[in-house]
Order: structure tokens, then sequence, then C-alpha cells
């Protein structure tokens, strides 16, 4: 269930709205709401290019490891799927087809930071990388050969991510991510007598972050 699934003690890493730091352990964390667009595509599908808009928000949890590198962990709703309309990349012209797949993911993510500020009190460039765990709560596909079967796409997804975020000023940054699956979305080698491809997500991400 989705609820028991929030309940991992992240939120109370994530919730808090502002930054603390132990003596002890000289680590700084902090909190950041990110919100922005995905484009997606399914590999199986039959098409090409990132047509699949959607919408993305949630929350950031950061540890500062040392000055440069960063420890991140996060909780975003993230709509990802697959959509070609009549004509560009289309291979049955006058047949779309929109797949909308919703997930809440947990990522985590190593960076390293660089390029200071002219005050010297924040770095500007963000280089990114890790891991993040997906959970599938909706699913929708209309005029593709999933309409009736997307009770049997997986409801759980591993992906890795890639990324880069560019700080405006200390409170504000905008940040890309590429993020491939590493598991199949469905797999027709374990839905015999259904005629469909398997499928494996990818998606782009276009988010604005603002940091307590």
């Amino acid at each position: 269930m989705l609820t028991n699934f929030l309940k991992f003690p992240l939120l109370l890493f994530l919730l808090s709205g502002w930054s603390v730091t132990t003596t002890a352990q000289e680590l700084t964390f902090g909190a950041t709401v990110v919100a922005g667009v995905t484009a997606a595509q399914l590999d199986g599908d039959l098409s090409a290019g990132y047509n699949k808009v959607g919408l993305t928000a949630g929350l950031r949890g950061t540890i500062e490891l040392s000055e440069r590198w960063t420890l991140a962990m996060e909780i975003i709703f993230a709509q990802r799927g697959s959509r070609y309309p009549t004509g560009i990349n289309n291979p049955n012209p006058g047949f779309p087809l929109n797949i909308t797949t919703s997930y809440i993911d947990v990522p985590v993510v190593v960076s390293i930071s660089d390029w200071l500020s002219a005050d010297e009190t924040y770095y500007r460039i963000h280089l990114r990388g890790g891991l993040a765990y997906g959970r599938l709560f909706n699913a929708v596909a209309r005029d593709s050969p999933y309409d009736a079967s997307t009770d049997l796409f997986s409801d759980n997804d591993l992906n890795f991510l890639l990324g880069v975020a560019y700080n405006i000023n200390r409170k504000i940054a905008v940040a890309f991510r590429y993020n491939r699956s590493l598991t199949l979305l469905f797999d027709n080698n374990r839905q015999a007598g259904l005629n469909a491809n398997s499928l494996l997500s990818h998606f782009l991400t276009m988010r604005v972050e603002y940091q307590f």
C-alpha cells in the first residue's frame, strides 16, 4: 500500500524545514522543495522521442559530507509513460498511443560541487548520480495493446540517474536529470498469450529546487 510505503523513516529526514549542524559529526543537514516536468518514453512501444510530458514534485533532504560532496534522499511524485500522436515516429499512422504511469520515487543521490559564488558562500554547479526505487501506484493506457493489461505492469522499479544542477542564488537552483530503469515495466516473457512487447522506462526531468 502507498500509505505504508510513505511511513519510511525518510520522512523524518526530509520534512525537517530547517538546516541544523551536528557539532560532533560536523555534518550539515538541509531540506529542499522541488517541482518540475518530466519527458518520458518506453522502449518497446515502437515509437521514438520523449513525447510523454508529465509533472514531478517532492522533497529532497541533504547531508553535506564535506565542502564539495553531498548525499541526498528524496521522496518524489513523478509521471512517466509514453505517447505518440498520429504522424512523425508513429509506426501506425492514425493510431495514437498514450500510457501514463504515476510513481512515488525514492532516489539516493551523490553529488560533487564546483564553481564557488562570488561571495564564496555556495557552489553553483553540482554533478549528480545515483539510484532510485520507484513504486507504481497508478497506470492508465489508451489506444494501445496494454489497455486492459495495466494490472500486469510491475509495481516496483529500480533505475539509475545522472544529472546536473545550477544554483541561480543560494536558495534557488535549476536541475536537469536523466533516469533509466534497470527493471522492466512489462515483461512479455511472463505473460503468455498477450501479444505485446516488453516495456522499459526512461525519462528526462527538468525542475526548480528551493532550499530552506
